[in-house]
């Protein structure tokens, strides 16, 4: 009576006979990876970093309305071409999204009308343009929101610092390993605009919004954001991993280097250019002081004052005074012919 279904039969086979003396079939073939799949690893891993720093991920729509235009940034160095929607079903609701930062905005928004003091939110998803044919063209891009307490409130720091450009940059640059660079730019959303370049490619925009577009949502604190193109991201960086080394055994010593630059000179020329040497015995490089002269004058001469710290150490064997002057030395020299410095 037990026997109904052909699969009852089988079952009592393997009962009787033992499952065991049955031999095993593969029941699938092992397929390589594919790009589709390489693409959702690295999304996968850049969400996860990002949550480890303490954001959130957001999930908005991928419509916006003709007023959230204005705070549109995008990912590409020429400003986007929205594509509107022939048939819209509302009026909030009636262009192709060619930026996430108008809909992290509106998240924003809401949150702080919550009472939310500390807003970090980041969303991966696809923007849309008008292309040359009138055509949609389609890429996949990554968005971050940064406001307010960069910190919470303590009794023993009752000013809590809020988060600046400074901030930022420390996020991409936890994410981003190989060939980070921010060089100032030219955006109508951003006040203080900078292009992200990644392996001397630009990936995206970063910056800060107006002031009084932050006003307006109801925010104090500097407002931050910033767009990558994920495509380019991944075939032209690595995303930051953890790693581990050995302790130093041997000392390491430091020579500090005070210049005078023009004031038009970025930083970021002076940390390419450590960052290219090859002085085997040069460690790492920190910059410890800035100054700017409240009264500049607008011309060519207009200077300031930058100092580093450089480190020199050997991993074999403890450096006598006389090698970390002479690769200190080299090291001013190639300086000096690199760039229009000065040295105190």
């Amino acid at each position: 009576m037990d026997l109904q279904r052909h699969v009852d039969l089988v079952e009592e086979i393997a009962r009787v006979y033992g499952i065991d003396n049955i031999p095993a079939t593969h029941g699938a073939l092992f397929s390589e990876a594919s790009a589709a799949d390489q693409s959702y690893d690295f999304t996968f891993k850049l969400k996860s970093q990002l949550a480890a720093l303490g954001f959130y991920e957001a999930g908005t729509i991928k419509l916006i309305s003709q007023a959230q235009l204005p705070d549109v940034v995008g990912c590409s160095p020429e400003p986007s071409t929205p594509f509107p929607l022939k048939n819209p079903l509302s009026d909030d609701h009636t262009i192709m999204r060619p930026s996430m930062i108008p809909a992290l905005i509106s998240v924003a928004e809401r949150n702080v009308r919550m009472g939310a003091d500390s807003l970090r939110f980041f969303e991966t998803g696809t923007l849309f343009q008008r292309g040359a044919d009138g055509q949609a063209v389609e890429s996949q891009a990554i968005a971050l929101f940064l406001s307010g307490s960069a910190a919470p409130a303590s009794w023993h720091g009752m000013d809590n610092p809020c988060f600046d450009i400074y901030h930022l940059r420390g996020v991409l640059e936890a994410i981003v390993s190989r060939g980070l660079r921010l060089e100032p730019g030219e955006h109508p959303t951003l006040v203080l605009a900078a292009r992200v370049f990644a392996n001397d490619v630009q990936v995206g925009w970063a910056g800060q919004l107006a002031p009084a577009r932050g006003r307006e949502m109801g925010v104090a604190s500097p407002v931050l954001v910033a767009e990558l193109d994920l495509h380019l991201l991944e075939a032209h960086s690595l995303l930051r991993s953890t790693q581990f080394a050995e302790l130093p055994k041997f000392p390491g010593s430091s020579r500090d280097i005070a210049m005078f630059v023009p004031a038009s000179l970025p930083n970021g020329e002076l940390q390419k250019f450590f960052s290219s040497l090859t002085e085997p015995l040069l460690e790492s490089f920190q910059v410890f002081d800035v100054f700017v002269a409240s009264a500049q004058s607008t011309d060519d001469s207009a200077r300031k004052s930058i100092a580093y710290s450089l480190t020199y150490r050997d991993e074999s064997r403890t450096l006598q005074a006389t090698e970390i002057d002479e690769a200190h030395g080299r090291v001013l020299d190639a300086l000096k012919q690199a760039l229009p410095v000065e040295i105190r």
